[in-house]
């Protein structure tokens, strides 16, 4: 690999390290690239740098350092401003032929290497990257890194950055004129990896690299492992050379499937054939004994059948007897059915008729007990007012008294006036306030009594709608009474279906017939397919037979394509071995060897690129013809001459991005004028007429575009203008001049300068033409070679022709598997020919007997069964009516109940209140001395009651000793008590008014007595009629429920139009029904004949059903010797009934004597058959038995065809092994070759193992460990090749089960694994004053900072020398290791003598980067690169990245003090600790190279 010689960063850069244009310069003083540290200040741009330079290598945006250094999370776009045209470029001192850099005054080999940034359309996010290389000439300056070509001068003399596409177009045109350079440039990272590797460049070792700088000084964490394991795997990974593996990876891909089938197939299926051979022998041999036996279990067969027959014909006749009996049976019923249903109807009419009567007569009672009831009332009161009137009668008497009495008290009161008026005022207040509580008391006593009424009144009529519900809920009873009748005769009709065993326990009757049903249409069914199958076994056969013959003729076919693709392919290899060989053919495609099947197809396009080169250097020598035949068909095509080259070439240039045209375009066919107009301004304006037209606001643009891209600036001017420039404006705005590119046009000196060199540029183009014949001929050929050779030999032929080859051989094997199975298929169309005679016999004798038993059935479900959810629904629902109707009429009862509870707590609370009433009434009445009627007025009576009685007994006092006074109290207290007794009696009937109106209606007071004893009898009379009509009414509700009940019972009949409602008709349609009911009993009395008769036919028919049950037990009990299956009626003497049961024990004898016979075949058979299957069973054959049909079979056939077919069984499997013996033997070869490929691989990574550890040697000139091995590995490998060979035999078995086969180094490292494990690997300490020991390393992260680094380096340099021997390079590689501050962790000059010597013994330049001010650690390397960062663009603010000029005292010793706590190094000299940079803090006095402000 190349060394670097100089790295350019221009236009780049983070704005606080911006790079304008800085060059590092990485060689010594004589060109050659040497060891060197480039020195910056931390926050410098270091890591800027690091990032920049590895991009250029590894363009993948995931690899870019600066998203990984110390978790900075940069991209690649925040080093490039949007207005950037940035480049990275790379010179490298390429190998000599002897791989080692010239020392001589030879000129070094160089190479450029860049990569050009741009974005696009000034997008941010749209970074275009360009990569490029060339050989570096001194003849070419553009090839050089200070002169690449990214700039270019403008009209002006000023120099400005080319775009990306005009850098392109350039460096295009370098290539076309110096081929021998290898100008290459793409945006393809692809491309740009491979360009690299080509050139000797490493992307992969420069990836690792990356990893090292992940972190500042922290290169040695890729080389921490936590096991040996890991550092094997990583050594391979980086040393073996993936496509060594790749071959191995595809031919195990193409024979995966092979060995699969091997392993998983081929060989258990070997397994299981042999030991099926050894266990079905013993089960052919009983077969034989089998048969000999045979001939008795026929015979008993035979008998079995004749009585089975002799059963079921009798008991069809039985069943045939009862289907007629059951016919008749039916019609009597359904002539009952429609009788019962007109006797019903008759027996309706009357219902309703009569209960239409019961309601006539129920109004008419209610309507005469309610008139009877208001005269009872009527009679009451009139009692009640003349028992009042005799008492009333003495009380006005006793008033009348009072009143004398008061009369003659009056003359001596007129000295008490004043007393007596303020007794009477008072005691009139107080009546008036006691009558007026009497009326608001009789008030609150009336509503209460209203309320009671109401009550009672609502109550009754709850009760009525009682006793409707009550009726309502018999009526539902009744008719769910019925439907129950129903049900049980339905169940009696299913028990003796039951017994019958027609319907099985817990089964219903339509299932029972829909089972018997589908067993029979199966069976049927059955027995046409069997009897189609053995119609068609022949043609099945003569199939078989074909298919036959054409496999075998498949085989051969496919057999003979096989061999014509075999001799196809060599004949291939011998044409592609030819043609790589061609030596000619190579240096045409300058490679040194190519590999046809793998190379692209673009090889034609390049040979026919080239020959088109060729070409193109004669077809510029016609140009001038060429320029003619452009004016004839442009004239033919447009009717103008066209514009000149320049105009034409232009307008291709920004015709895709601005709307332009000719001038001449334009006059003829946009210009708006006539065709004299048009001549006069083509002569006033020639120069536009020629030139371009374009729109106003388009001018400026367009010129910028033209002057981009200097290849495109015409040779001569041409005139850019817009269409106004035609009349008035003629300033810049609206017409511009572009060219001449030179002055040659317009100047004669310049003219005859360019007439020499064309000229000799035309000797030149004559020798070209005739090398470019020469060439162009030679380059035709080897295209049209190619294109022949690859037209027969498509890309990739050869690898699928070989793949092809392997699928052929398994399609062949396929074809014979298929040719075996149609063999086995022929022998299971025999024996399934065997197997349909036994079927027909298998499915005949259930039929006859399930017929009758579907006739009966179908018979109870059509008339009773298809009735019973029905019936069932309707007793439910009708039940579940009647008990809502009851719970209804129940709850209203008990709302009736509550009513009348609520109306007696009401009248409860009339009593207290009457007897207010009655007290307030007796004060009334003792109140004296009120002389005049009083209205009642509300008032105090506590307050006036006192006020009275204090009046009252003065005036008694006054009056004590006067004998009319108590004349007078004598008087009023019998008023008193006669008016009490009045009120006593009227008690609320009557009022006091109405007696006192009666007495006073009275002409004689003698009719008192009489006109009581009037009511008193008027009152009995009416009461005795009211009991009578309440009678008569509680006769008629009886009556009317009763008939009611009936009506809901006979289901609400109603009355037919027409029909009378008198009890006449009541009687004539009861007569109707009558009549009907006897035909009833007739009907019933046949059914009940027919029923008998068809119980004599049952019972007949039970005793056949019990020898059949009998006959049934003897066969269950001998079901070896005679099955259900094997039944047939056909061509047998049948026994009489009576023979029935001789015959049955005669065969019940026979076969207990077979039985003893033949258990002992049985019981070895099921032992044999037992290790048949339990062997078929085991798991490793599971595979196998789900794609084997034949095997397959062992599991599912029965004892008896496995005995039947064992032998056959056997001749098969003796076939098969040979042929599982043949096939193995062929994979195995495959095997073999797939596992001593690997092996050889994996040797080869065990030769790297060891290479790494020989490689290792310390250079002797290092002090105290010079000439040691620095890395010592050892391997567990089997001393025996056959051991190693089966190692990677198990691991190919291993492999071909996963999902993805691994390729490349994994492929190896597994592969190395298998073989060697386990691994140690040990390293030496690098420290000279450590003992010298070997340190496991996994061991090494208990090194000092500067063991750990140094030892990475130098893992490192072992790693990549011994991964250029893998990739071609025998002698030492060239390289470089680009670091990012290791001094600072490993500053002690033994570490550094150690890294330097080691790398330059292996070829590896190191180029360090660090900002360590040590002098006498950076004197080690010899070239140091001294950057400063501290100058600002005051234009834009940005910091500038430069090379330090003044280095005089560049540099100065720094000494820390090392912490007690941290392991001293050896050398006394220098105390520091090992983390140099990360302990400087910000409050140290610091020198000016030291900021602490942190920029990158």
């Amino acid at each position: 690999m190349p060394k670097l010689g100089r790295l350019r960063f221009v236009s780049i850069g983070h704005p606080n390290a911006r790079m304008q244009d800085l060059t590092l310069n990485l060689s010594d003083l004589s060109g050659l690239p040497s060891d060197s540290t480039i020195w910056l200040r931390n926050g410098g741009g270091k890591s800027s740098i690091l990032s920049l330079f590895f991009a250029l290598l590894r363009p993948n945006r995931r690899d870019f350092l600066g998203s990984k250094a110390d978790a900075k999370q940069r991209r690649l776009e925040n080093y490039i401003l949007p207005n950037d045209r940035s480049v990275v470029a790379a010179e490298w001192a390429t190998d000599t032929q002897d791989g080692l850099m010239s020392e001589e005054s030879a000129p070094i080999p160089r190479m450029l290497t860049g990569v050009f940034y741009e974005y696009a359309s000034g997008v941010r996010d749209n970074l275009r990257r360009l990569f490029f290389s060339v050989k570096v000439s001194d003849d070419v300056p553009e090839t050089q890194l200070a002169t690449i070509p990214i700039d270019t001068e403008t009209n002006d003399g000023h120099r400005v950055r080319r775009t990306m596409m005009s850098f392109k177009q350039t460096w295009h045109a370098l290539r076309d004129s110096h081929p021998g350079l290898q100008f290459f440039c793409t945006e393809n990272q692809t491309e740009w990896s491979e360009k690299l590797q080509s050139a000797g460049l490493d992307p992969g070792l420069f990836g690792y690299q990356l990893i090292m700088n992940s972190r500042e000084g922290g290169a040695d964490e890729l080389f921490r492992f936590n096991s040996p394991d890991d550092f094997i795997d990583f050594l391979l990974e980086l040393t073996v050379e993936p496509s060594r593996a790749d071959g191995i990876t595809e031919n195990l891909e193409t024979f995966r499937k092979q060995l699969q089938r091997r392993k998983h197939e081929f060989i258990p299926d070997l397994t299981l054939s042999t030991g099926l051979v050894e266990r079905l022998a013993p089960l052919a041999e009983l077969h034989e004994r089998r048969i000999r036996t045979s001939q008795e279990a026929a015979r008993l067969v035979e008998l079995h059948h004749q009585i089975r027959a002799s059963i079921a014909l009798n008991t069809q006749k039985f069943l045939d007897s009862e289907k007629d009996l059951a016919n008749e049976i039916k019609a009597l019923r359904s002539q009952y059915l429609s009788t019962e249903a007109t006797m019903m109807q008759h027996r309706g009419v009357a219902v309703a008729v009569s209960m239409r009567l019961a309601e006539r007569s129920l109004a008419a009672a209610q309507a005469e007990a309610d008139e009877l009831g208001e005269a009872v009332e009527q009679a009451q009161r009139d009692q009640t007012l003349w028992q009042a009137v005799y008492p009333y009668k003495d009380y006005v008497l006793a008033l009348n008294d009072a009143q004398a009495y008061k009369e003659l008290l009056s003359g001596a009161n007129d000295q008490r006036e004043p007393l007596m008026e303020q007794l009477a005022a008072v005691a009139a207040d107080y009546v008036a306030a006691m009558k007026h509580q009497v009326g608001v008391l009789g008030a609150d006593r009336d509503k209460i009594r209203k309320q009671c009424d109401e009550i009672e009144q609502n109550a009754y009529l709850v009760e009525n709608r009682a006793v409707k519900l009550d009726g309502d809920a018999f009526a539902a009873e009744s008719e769910a009474k019925s439907y129950s009748q129903n049900l049980q005769a339905r169940q009696t009709k299913f028990e003796s279906l039951i017994k019958l065993e027609i319907v099985q326990k817990g089964e219903s009757p339509a299932a029972a017939l829909e089972r018997i049903e589908t067993a029979q249409k199966t069976r049927k069914s059955r027995l046409r397919s069997i009897e189609r199958n053995r119609e068609g076994n022949a043609e099945l056969q003569e199939e078989c037979a074909r298919l036959l013959s054409e496999y075998q003729r498949s085989s051969a076919q496919k057999q003979a394509d096989l061999a014509a693709l075999e001799r196809e392919y060599r004949r291939g290899c011998d044409e592609r071995d030819k043609l790589e060989n061609d030596k000619g053919f190579l240096s045409l495609l300058e490679a040194e060897s190519i590999d046809l099947d793998d190379l692209s197809d673009e090889a034609a396009g390049i040979l026919a690129r080239r020959a088109a080169a060729c070409q193109e250097n004669v077809a510029r020598l016609r140009t001038e013809a060429a320029a003619l035949e452009r004016a004839r068909v442009h004239i033919a095509e447009y009717g103008l001459m066209p514009p000149s080259v320049e105009v034409e070439a232009l307008l291709k240039v920004i015709g895709r991005k601005v709307r332009a045209q000719s001038g001449w375009s334009y006059f003829a066919h946009d210009l708006q004028a006539d065709e004299d107009e048009k001549e006069r301004l083509v002569r006033k304006f020639p120069e536009i007429a020629q030139g371009i037209i374009v729109p106003r606001n388009e001018i400026h643009r367009v010129v910028e575009l033209i002057e981009s891209s200097p290849s495109d600036i015409p040779k001569l001017p041409v005139v850019i203008a817009a269409p106004e420039a035609l009349y008035e404006h003629r300033d810049s705005d609206f017409i511009r001049i572009v060219g001449p590119k030179d002055h040659a046009s317009f100047q004669t000196g310049d003219a005859q300068k360019t007439l020499g060199d064309i000229e000799k540029q035309l000797e030149g183009i004559e020798a070209e033409i005739r090398v470019s014949d020469s060439e162009r001929e030679s380059y035709t050929n080897a295209a049209n070679q190619f294109k022949i050779f690859r037209g027969k030999y498509a890309r990739g032929w050869f690898a699928t022709t070989q793949a092809k080859l392997a699928q052929g051989r398994v399609a062949l094997e396929d074809d014979l598997a298929r040719l075996e199975m149609q063999e086995d298929e022929k022998r299971r169309l025999s024996a399934a020919q065997k197997n349909d005679e036994n079927d027909v016999i298998k499915l005949r004798n259930e039929i006859i007997g399930q017929e009758s038993a579907c006739s009966r059935l179908r018979e109870f479900v059509d008339e009773v069964d298809n009735s019973v959810e029905i019936w069932k629904q309707n007793e439910a629902a009708k039940l579940a009516e009647a008990k809502n109707i009851r719970s209804q009429a129940d709850d209203l009862r008990a709302q009736a109940r509550s009513m009348r509870d609520q109306a007696r707590s009401l009248l409860q609370t009339v009593e207290p209140i009457a007897s207010k009433m009655s007290l307030l009434e007796n004060d009334i009445s003792g109140v004296k001395y009120v002389n005049q009627a009083v209205e009642p007025k509300q008032n105090s009576i506590e307050s006036l009651k006192a006020e009275y009685h204090r009046l009252l007994t003065r005036v008694q006092h006054e009056f004590s000793n006067s004998e009319i006074v108590r004349s007078l109290e004598a008087a009023e207290k019998t008023a008193k008590k006669d008016l009490q007794q009045v009120k006593n009696i009227i008690r609320g009937v009557i009022t006091l008014d109405d007696v006192k109106s009666a007495f006073e209606k009275l002409q004689n007071q003698n009719d008192i007595e009489r006109n009581g004893e009037q009511a008193s009898a008027s009152l009995d009379d009416v009461l005795r009629r009211k009991d009578e009509a309440i009678k008569k009414q509680t006769m008629c509700e009886a009556t009317l429920t009763q008939r009611k009940n009936a009506w809901y019972g006979a289901g609400k009949p109603v009355v037919p139009d027409g029909v009378e409602i008198r009890e006449s008709t009541v009687a004539e349609y009861n007569a109707f029904a009558d009549d009907d009911a006897q035909t009833l009993i007739d009907i019933n009395a046949q059914i009940a004949d027919k029923e008998k008769a068809s119980d004599r036919a049952k019972h007949a028919r039970d005793a056949l059903a019990k020898d059949l049950e009998r006959l049934k037990s003897v066969q269950r009990s001998h079901a070896q010797v005679i099955s259900e299956s094997q039944l047939s009626f056909e061509d047998l003497p049948l026994l009489e009934p009576e023979d029935m049961g001789s015959a049955i024990s005669d065969l019940e004898t026979r076969l207990e004597a077979f039985r003893a016979v033949h258990a002992s075949l049985d019981t070895d058979r099921k032992s044999y058959v037992s290790a048949v299957r339990k062997f078929v069973e085991k798991p490793e054959f599971a595979d196998i038995a789900a794609h084997n049909r034949i095997i397959g079979q062992f599991k599912v056939l029965d004892p008896d065809a496995l005995e039947n077919s064992a032998q056959e069984y056997r001749n098969s499997l003796d076939i098969r092994i040979r042929e599982l013996t043949a096939t193995l033997a062929e994979i195995e070869k495959h095997r073999n070759i797939l596992a001593k490929l690997l092996l050889n691989a994996a040797e080869e990574g065990l030769r790297l193992l060891k290479l790494a550890d020989s490689a290792s040697t310390v250079p002797r000139e290092v002090p105290d460990i010079g000439g040691s091995r620095f890395l010592r590995i050892t391997t567990k490998e089997p001393p025996s090749p056959s051991d190693k060979l089966e190692l990677i035999q198990e691991l190919v078995d291993t492999l071909i089960d996963e999902n993805v086969l691994p390729t490349g180094a994994k492929l190896i490292q597994r592969a190395v694994r298998q073989i060697a494990h386990p691994f140690t690997a040990k390293v030496l300490n690098p420290d000279p004053a450590s003992p010298q020991r070997l340190i496991e390393i996994t061991e090494t992260a208990r090194f000092s900072g500067g063991e750990q680094l140094t030892c990475a380096i130098l893992l490192y340099c072992t790693l990549a020398n011994v991964r250029a021997r893998t990739r071609g390079m025998n002698r030492q590689p060239t390289s470089v290791l680009i670091l990012d501050n290791p001094i600072g962790r490993a500053s002690r000059t033994v570490f550094i003598n150690m890294q330097r010597q080691f790398a330059s013994a292996m070829g590896i330049q190191l180029i360090y980067t660090t900002a360590v001010n040590d002098l006498e650690a950076l004197s080690i390397l010899p070239n140091i690169v001294r950057l400063r960062n501290e100058r600002t663009d005051l234009n834009k603010g940005h910091r500038l990245l430069e090379q330090d000029v003044d280095i005089s005292g560049q540099l100065e010793a720094i000494r820390l003090a090392k912490n007690s706590n941290e392991p001293h190094e050896s050398d006394d000299s220098i105390d520091e600790t090992d983390d140099f940079e990360n302990e400087i803090d910000e409050n140290d006095e610091l020198s000016e190279d030291y900021p602490t402000d942190n920029l990158d």
